[in-house]
């Protein structure tokens, strides 16, 4: 190998030392199987690891340059003994006048099961075990969050760190880990049961509120586990293993950890699909079961409620199969009576599909003008009687699927017009796309390799922001919010036209951007209402002069449901609504971190809508806005959320519970915490919303603040 004479040079004054100096040893509680070197220094390292006892060392790494990481298994010490304390030990391979090897100062415990440790090293003087310094096992002593037997029960590969959810806004010191069976899953149950933890699974980890679980930081009770890397192998449910499809029926069997990818590579392809969808993959099947999770298909309820039978395990490690009456109970339960590992749910076969978008030219914003898009251009297979201008409109009614997006911002013509985006779908005799059972097959197995690990992180986090401005700071501009509404009906025309010339099956959304998200159902006969009051104050904000006022950037989304009589814990009665998201980019907001601008632009618009216009919230998403003890607006304050479910549907769940969960194993997070709880006793009274047109901008302004 040429060395350049600079580099050997570097290589002397970097590694010419006889003595490494540096503070003594320091045995930490890690139990570890392999050891990773990350290099950040220009020169390249060598490493191997001692068993500090007997001083028999390892095999020695190849060389770990700039920016790499490389690993070794610690049973290559001969005669290394479970629990023996280990050395890394570092050198500088190019130095040729000194043989100097410089002992990283944390050393850990040999566990075969144990998990890997990384060490990150600025020279071979200067390296740190990443993760020492973790606060939640550091204040957690005695706790979950620094049980070290927990990591390493199964295998130390399955512990994931810690749980947080993907928006960030939920960070917890739970320890997180991936049983891949029923045998591992029923190890973990047991030992938690044995120490008194607290056990919750996650899915993709969307859910904005703190469902799952809630956000600590000196350490935790709590075992999340996540069923990404779940297997079926249970014969008895499905002789294939994670899926299977009986056309005969309509129905599919499921591995509920897995994605609704995972499952349209199975069934997409003979022509299947479930009766409705979300617009992305990027949810667990079990978290949307579990869960008020929606679609955008026409006359069709929650997803879960076309879920009939469910495979479940119980605190005790039991399998059972969930069916008849009591499947009503599990549905939309929130994780808390036991695990649930697969489902089995409604199918329909469709000979043809098409999915595209469309979009309106700038209109006066009128009922007329709303409902005409949708019940005419769109062609929704919608009732709309209730509105009487629906007897004007040409309605087809040929639309399945619809997905609308509102701009109010961006009309130039001085009049405040608005348009609307539709992402659609329908079923036409001849659509423009319409591959063959082996386009799609192979189109599915390059999606699974791009975006298959969303079972188990979520969506990729799109960083539209520096694709529309280029480089440019987010603002607070009306300027920038142009910019980014122009850029979300261009990037969804695209993703639509993507999807639809590889799967095709009605997904659109690969990955998402880190948008805060609050959604609501109205009554569907309210739609028009609902828009127009935050019309009044999205343009409000937009173009006056109030620097404190948060200035919204992205479409109001919605999509309408036909929600039938699905679970016990039911968010919303039967009937048909719209589902209406309310989306912003709040880096940018003023007040910063500190302020709650932009929590009181979207507080005010769930302050009418559930108040004016029989409004309930999403639950899973950012919800039960109101003031905290120190004064600012927030999401999820208990006096709100306590009081979505009436004390009825309270007491027959938690009696459900109890048989399920007798020691309350399952019982925590936030919808055991607060939305099952009676409410506080001190909750403040109910105050006016701000009146449309007159948006709150802040805490610091004479708009006091208000509860739902």
């Amino acid at each position: 190998m040429k060395i350049s004479l600079a580099l050997l040079s570097l290589a002397v004054v970097h590694g010419s030392e006889d003595s490494c100096g540096g503070p003594d040893p320091v045995e930490t509680a890690w139990q570890v199987s392999t050891v990773c070197i990350t290099n950040k220094n220009v020169l390249p390292v060598q490493f191997n690891s001692r068993d500090v006892a007997t001083g028999n060392k390892g095999d020695n790494s190849d060389y770990v340059r700039m920016g790499q990481t490389v690993c070794k298994d610690l049973s290559s010490i001969a005669g290394i003994e479970e629990g023996k304390l280990v050395a890394a030990e570092l050198w500088n391979p190019l130095n040729v006048f000194s043989s100097t090897h410089c002992d990283i100062t944390e050393q850990v415990r040999y566990n075969s099961k144990g998990v890997k440790a990384t060490y990150t090293c600025e020279s071979i003087y200067n390296c740190k075990l990443d993760g020492l310094d973790d606060q939640c096992q550091k204040e957690g002593s005695g706790t979950a969050s620094s049980d070290w037997e927990l990591r390493t029960l199964v295998d130390g590969t399955e512990f994931g760190g810690r749980w947080k959810n993907w928006f960030d806004n939920v960070v917890t010191c739970d320890t997180l880990l991936f049983p891949k069976n029923d045998e591992e899953l029923k190890a973990y149950l047991g030992y938690a049961r044995s120490k008194n933890y607290k056990v919750r699974i996650t899915g993709a980890t969307h859910s904005a509120s703190g469902l799952v679980s809630e956000s600590s930081s000196e350490g935790s009770n709590t075992l999340v586990m996540s069923m990404g890397r779940y297997q079926l192998s249970d014969s008895s449910w499905c002789s294939q293993g994670d899926f299977c499809l009986d056309e005969e029926k309509g129905v599919a069997r499921a591995n509920a950890g897995r994605s609704w990818l995972d499952l349209y590579q199975e069934i997409r392809p003979l022509g299947w699909f479930i009766p409705t969808q979300t617009a992305g993959y990027f949810f667990s099947i079990a978290g949307t079961i579990l869960g008020t999770v929606h679609g955008g298909a026409y006359g069709k309820t929650f997803l879960h409620g076309y879920v009939h039978k469910m495979r479940v395990m119980l605190w005790d490690g039991t399998i059972q199969v969930i069916e008849g009456d009591e499947i009503r109970n599990w549905r939309a339960s929130y994780g808390l009576l036991g695990v649930l590992l697969g489902v089995e749910v409604e199918v329909m076969k469709r000979d043809t599909f098409q999915m595209y978008t469309k979009v309106s030219s700038y209109e006066e914003w009128n009922e007329q003008n709303f409902w005409k898009f949708v019940g005419e251009d769109a062609e929704a297979d919608l009732d709309l009687s209730f509105f009487p201008g629906s007897k004007s409109l040409n309605m087809t009614r040929e639309g399945s699927y619809g997905e609308f997006f509102l701009d109010f911002l961006t009309d130039t013509s001085g009049n405040l017009k608005f348009r609307t985006q539709g992402v659609l779908w329908k079923s036409p005799e001849n659509p423009p796309v319409h591959k063959t059972e082996a386009e799609l097959r192979q189109a599915y197995v390059k999606s699974e390799e791009t975006t298959g690990i969303i079972r188990e992180q979520g969506g990729a986090k799109i960083d539209i922001l520096n694709d529309i401005l280029g480089g440019a700071p987010l603002t607070n501009s009306a300027l920038v919010a142009n910019a980014l509404m122009h850029a979300n009906f261009i990037g969804q025309s695209k993703y639509v036209h993507d999807a639809s010339k590889t799967v095709n099956d009605g997904y659109w959304v690969a990955g998402a951007p880190n948008v805060n998200i609050a959604a609501y159902f109205v009554p569907i006969e309210n739609s028009f209402e609902a828009f127009d009051y935050v019309r009044s104050q999205v343009t409000a904000r937009h173009h006056g002069g109030n620097s404190q006022c948060y200035r919204f950037n992205n479409p109001v989304e919605y999509r309408f449901v036909q929600v039938t009589d699905d679970s016990l814990l039911q968010i919303v009665p039967p009937g048909n609504y719209v589902v209406s998201e309310i989306l912003g980019f709040v880096d940018a907001a003023p007040g910063g971190a500190e302020g709650d601008s932009w929590q009181r632009a979207y507080a005010e618009i769930e302050c009418d809508w559930t108040t004016r216009l029989g409004g309930k919230p999403h639950l899973m998403k950012l919800h039960s806005f109101g003031l905290d003890g120190n004064g600012k607006m927030q999401p999820n304050q208990a006096c709100n959320s306590c009081s979505y479910f009436t004390d009825e549907q309270k007491q027959k769940f938690e009696a459900i519970r109890s048989h399920y969960d007798p020691h309350g194993m399952f019982a925590s997070g936030s919808a055991y915490n607060v939305l099952l709880q009676p409410c506080p006793s001190n909750c403040p009274q109910q105050r006016t919303c701000p009146t449309a047109g007159t948006p709150d901008c802040g805490s610091h302004t004479t708009q006091d603040g208000y509860l739902v």
